[in-house]
């Protein structure tokens, strides 16, 4: 009697052993591409152009006297510490694009910036994410001209970046490549004037700013 009680349960175990066998292991999940690529070493590279505002200094003529404004090559290298995290830095040479130079007379013009930002990118795992930034840093103005003759001046107005508030959306066009349109202002105060050999940080200071806008392409090594 007991013999035919456990011998239909042997048999339902068995049949179920012989199918889990036959179908196989459990399929493994896929990763969600849109997973990877949020953490790990992030380079980014910008360009677009920049509008100038305000003054090197108290009562001096407007920077926009010198330049139209400048086309910059913005350098960002750091860290996705989580998705919505990133911490690093950046490096900015930037081509001015002079005006009313005197007859006869070359004129150039170039602008570098250092210095260290964070971004805030809400949604990293979407196609679509939007972001805002906040850095700091310091500047350096340069202006030169130059004669046929070979005589040349050249000036430098060297300060701190205050702020460089920036925002943007980034469009995912692979897990670990993002670009989109970017928008930055800094707000800068120069700290020193040299002219030559001859340097001064005696005279009234004033604020200028940065307005930049233009495309930036970011790829994140790892996650």
């Amino acid at each position: 009697m007991k013999t035919s009680r456990v011998l239909p349960v042997l048999l339902v175990g068995l049949s179920l052993s012989t199918l889990a066998h036959a179908q196989g292991p459990a399929p493994v999940p896929k990763e969600d591409p849109l997973e990877s690529g949020t953490v790990g070493l992030e380079i980014g590279l910008r360009t677009g152009f920049a509008l100038p505002f305000g003054q090197i200094a108290d009562r001096a003529p407007d920077i926009s006297e010198y330049v139209t404004g400048q086309v910059p090559f913005w350098l960002d290298a750091g860290y996705r510490i989580i998705p919505e995290l990133y911490v690093g830095g950046y490096a900015q040479y930037g081509i001015g694009i002079t005006k009313n130079c005197p007859s006869g007379i070359s004129c150039s013009a170039n602008d570098v910036r250092l210095g260290i930002n964070v971004q805030y990118h809400p949604t990293p795992l979407q196609v679509t994410d939007p972001w805002i930034g906040l850095g700091f840093g310091y500047e350096v103005f340069n202006l030169s001209q130059s004669t046929t003759r070979g005589e040349s001046a050249d000036a430098s107005a060297k300060g701190w970046e205050f702020a460089n508030f920036q925002t943007g959306v980034d469009f995912r066009a692979s897990p670990n490549f993002r670009i989109g349109p970017f928008v930055s202002f800094s707000l800068d105060q120069t700290a020193t004037i040299s002219q030559g050999s001859l340097s001064s940080s005696d005279f009234d200071k004033a604020l200028h700013m940065w307005l930049f806008f233009g495309l930036r392409g970011a790829f994140v090594v790892g996650g």
